[in-house]
């Protein structure tokens, strides 16, 4: 599976506002996603190891 470096540079930042969010709400619920954000991470690191993500520019 491969991953688009700006689109993995986009779904950080909208985790990284996400986290934020429960940090200053503490109220909310946030077990509702850490298994998912986890996962994103994962396959994160996996692309950066691999230096495998898609770059649109060279399919045309």
């Amino acid at each position: 599976m491969s991953m688009e470096w700006a689109t993995a540079i986009e779904i950080l930042a909208v985790i990284d506002a996400y986290e934020l969010y429960c940090k200053e709400h503490k109220e909310y619920k946030n077990s509702r996603a850490v298994y998912a954000i986890e996962n994103i991470g994962r396959v994160y690191k996996d692309r950066l190891r691999k230096h495998d993500f898609l770059d649109l520019r060279k399919e045309g």
